[in-house]
């Protein structure tokens, strides 16, 4: 079915309330703020030129500091060139939605939102009502309309915050957003509970937090919902058979369904994380060799977790699966996600691969977070970017789930 909503990704988890993180959200802050960030947000000497049209406040809202770091974040990986396929967070638009609160001295009836596009003017938008956020930290703009095999299980957990007035919905398509993520600019850390006091203590910069965001659930949006949503408008490509686990079956059954497959997950997850730490660990160590021979060990691990599994089953839509197919959707769903990321920002200039190292040796229960960079990490040091940038290539138009990334990553090292 297709509507006219902003919808929110908490996929297949149920919907939590603005105040609240889903775990998917919460697993990836527990990764992405690790050690804190080593970065803050860079200061433009030229200021984005921004169309002021629209409330009084709004005008106001535009001078805000914490607004400027955020665009010209933005508009630094914009600059940064596509590490999957042709997915680039300089294609698409991100909403910005104000506090104007902050500004005006009480919330308006009206809610202003920025609309940017790299390299474009920020464009003010007057709406009826703020889009709906999914979490605290971000929410989807998605007005495109749905088509007839749009799966059952995406759509029902598309779920609209607000059905947007047919008036709001004109003004977004002229102002070019029929698909964005939306972020509260600024981000109030104190909505995070302990995460977001954590998070002030390390003097993380909430705008670095932000643009991961846009980047990694950006690659949600306008590369996988398309095909998941069975939209007309798809400029990326992403595998037709693609449908998500349940991700808590996945992680009480695959990962830990009892003490022998935990602590066989364990060896595995070390073994990867020494292969990492031999490419990317302190020059003087570094060593491809060593780096090879631990890969090659990971790979006999995670078979021999698999043997111990061979019977273990999770949902997935109206099916079961095992959970070597299960790995294979998460790790490509939300591993390449994740790694989508942090690469962007990594070639930014904005993280660091020590940064990275320790978000990927912090527990996380969803391990797919961390074993799909992992892998994608290790072939970009042994094969090289232009390599790994033509991998995203084919795991984008993949067949079917049987050459998924850690197919094509024992594929690739033999």
């Amino acid at each position: 079915m297709g509507w006219s909503s902003v919808t929110r990704h908490c996929w297949l988890h149920p919907p939590v309330p603005a105040t609240s993180l889903g775990a998917a959200a919460r697993g990836m802050l527990a990764l992405l703020t690790a050690v804190a960030l080593v970065a803050r947000t860079p200061t433009a000497d030229a200021q984005a030129a921004i169309e002021t049209s629209g409330p009084a406040s709004c005008a106001a809202a535009t001078s805000d500091p914490e607004l400027r770091g955020v665009v010209t974040l933005l508009e630094r990986l914009a600059a940064t060139p596509p590490v999957w396929d042709r997915y680039a967070p300089a294609q698409e638009p991100v909403l910005l939605a104000l506090d104007t609160a902050r500004f005006a001295g009480a919330p308006l009836t009206a809610a202003c939102v920025l609309v940017w596009h790299a390299q474009a003017p920020l464009r003010v938008v007057e709406l009826s009502a703020h889009p709906g956020l999914s979490t605290s930290l971000y929410g989807f703009l998605n007005i495109e309309p749905d088509g007839p095999r749009a799966q059952a299980g995406a759509v029902a957990t598309m779920v609209s915050s607000r059905r947007i007035t047919s008036e709001d919905e004109a003004r977004l398509r002229a102002a070019g957003a029929t698909r964005a993520v939306v972020i509260p600019v600024p981000l109030d850390l104190g909505t995070l509970g302990s995460l977001g006091e954590a998070l002030r203590r390390s003097g993380t910069d909430p705008a670095l937090i932000q643009a991961e965001m846009v980047v990694h659930e950006g690659f949600h949006l306008h590369v996988q919902f398309p095909a998941w949503l069975d939209q007309a408008r798809r400029v990326h490509a992403w595998p037709d058979w693609d449908l998500q686990p349940d991700r808590r079956e996945m992680r009480e059954r695959c990962y830990a369904g009892s003490p022998a497959i935990a602590t066989a997950f364990d060896a595995e997850l070390g073994a990867l994380l020494a292969a990492f730490d031999a490419l990317y660990g302190a020059e003087a160590a570094r060593d491809a060799h060593a780096a090879r021979a631990a890969a090659q060990r990971f790979i006999e691990l995670r078979t021999s977790r698999y043997a111990l599994l061979d019977t273990t089953t999770v949902r997935q839509g109206d099916r079961r699966i095992g959970c070597v197919l299960a790995e294979t959707h998460l790790e490509l769903e939300e591993g390449t996600a994740q790694w989508v990321g942090h690469a962007t920002l990594l070639h930014a200039g904005v993280r660091s691969m020590t940064t990275l190292r320790g978000s990927y040796g912090t527990a996380q229960p969803d391990a797919f977070y961390r074993t799909g960079p992992l892998q994608l990490w290790i072939l970009d040091a042994l094969l090289g970017r232009d390599a790994v940038h033509a991998l995203t290539a084919r795991l984008a138009r993949a067949a079917s789930p049987d050459t998924g990334l850690h197919h094509e990553f024992a594929r690739l090292l033999r």
